[in-house]
C-alpha cells in the first residue's frame, strides 16, 4: 500500500500524504528481509515472515514520538538503516506541517519490538516529553491514522509504552485523548457522509450567502461582503449561470436555486447545485 490519499476528513485544510519511501537512506528492503513472525510478543521459535504482510495480519496503530536528539526524517532513516540493516521503521511521519508516509503499510517494519507482526507505526517527529503536540500537529496525526484505518482492519489504537514488554516512555503524550478524540471525529464523519448532513450543509450556504447579500449596501460590511461573495465565482458555472459574475448576479444565482428546490419538481438538482457551492463555501471559510 503505496502512494495512499488522504480519506474523506471533517476539515479541508491538510495537505497531501507525500510519499517519501524511495527517496530515504537505506541498506535493503523491509520486505526482502526475513523476520520472527511475533504473535502480540510470543514466537513460536520456528515461524519467519519474508514479503508484505497481509491486510487482515493488521490490527493495530502504534503511536511514536521521535524522542531526542531532535533529527530529520533523514537522520531517523539513517540511524534505523545502520541498526537493522533496512531502513526507516516507521510507516507514517508528521514532520514539518506535512504527513510523509515512509514505507509500505504492508511492509514488517521494526518499530515496536516484539509487536510489528500486527501493527503500523505512526511517529510525530518531535521530542514530546518536553511539550505537548502543536494544533496542527494532533491534527495531522488524527488524519493519518483516520486514512490507515479507512484502508485496513484496525481496532486498537495504542502507544508504542502500551505494548506488552515495551520498556519506554513513548509516546510521552495521552493515548486515552487520541482514542477518544478519533472515536469522535468518526462519528462526525459518519454524519457527514449521510444525504441528511449534505442537505443541511446545502441549505446553511443558501441562508450564508443570502446574508452576505444583505450586507452589499452596508456602509462598514459591504465591500467585505461582496469580496466574500466573489470567493464563488470559479464554480458558478456549475450553478447554471450565465453571463458576467457579480456579486450581485451570484447571491440572485443562489437565490433563485434555494427557491426552486422548495418545489417537489427540482428539489434534487437544487440540491446537488447548492451542494456543489457548499463545498467551495468550506473550502474558502465561508462556511
Amino acid at each position: 500500500m503505496r502512494g495512499i490519499q488522504l480519506t474523506k476528513l471533517p476539515w479541508t485544510d491538510v495537505p497531501a500524504i507525500e510519499d517519501i519511501t524511495d527517496s530515504l537512506p537505506k541498506k535493503g528492503n523491509w520486505d526482502a528481509k526475513a523476520k520472527r513472525w511475533v504473535v502480540q510478543g510470543v514466537w513460536d521459535g520456528k515461524t519467519y515472515n519474508k514479503g508484505p504482510r497481509s491486510p487482515e495480519d493488521i490490527h493495530t496503530i502504534v503511536i511514536h514520538h521521535s524522542g531526542p536528539p531532535n533529527g530529520t526524517i533523514k537522520s531517523h532513516a539513517e540511524y534505523h538503516a545502520r541498526k537493522w540493516g533496512c531502513g526507516i521503521a516507521y510507516h507514517m511521519v508528521i514532520d514539518k506541517g506535512r504527513i510523509y508516509q515512509t514505507n509500505d503499510l504492508l511492509s514488517m517494519t521494526y518499530h515496536s519490538g516484539n509487536n510489528n507482526t500486527y501493527t503500523v507505526g505512526i511517529c510525530v517527529n518531535r521530542d514530546l516529553s518536553n511539550s505537548e503536540m502543536t494544533d496542527l500537529e494532533r491534527k495531522l496525526l488524527y488524519s493519518a491514522i483516520l486514512t490507515v484505518k479507512s484502508l485496513l482492519p484496525i481496532t486498537n489504537i495504542k502507544g508504542h509504552r502500551e505494548l506488552p514488554a515495551s520498556a519506554t516512555a513513548c509516546p510521552c503524550t495521552s493515548e486515552d485523548r487520541i482514542r477518544k478524540d478519533i472515536e469522535s471525529l468518526e462519528e462526525q464523519i459518519e454524519y457527514l457522509n449521510t444525504p441528511s448532513a449534505e442537505r443541511v450543509l446545502s441549505y446553511a450556504f443558501a441562508e450564508r450567502i443570502n446574508d452576505l447579500g444583505t450586507k452589499f449596501n452596508d456602509i462598514k460590511w459591504g465591500v467585505p461582503a461582496k469580496a466574500k461573495v466573489m470567493q464563488l465565482a470559479v464554480v458558478m458555472e456549475q450553478l447554471g449561470y450565465t453571463g458576467e459574475v457579480t456579486p450581485e448576479g451570484i447571491v440572485k444565482r443562489v437565490r433563485d436555486i434555494y427557491n426552486n428546490s422548495a418545489m417537489a419538481k427540482y428539489e434534487d438538482e437544487g440540491f446537488k447545485k447548492l451542494l456543489i457551492g457548499a463545498n467551495k463555501a468550506k473550502e474558502v471559510g465561508l462556511l
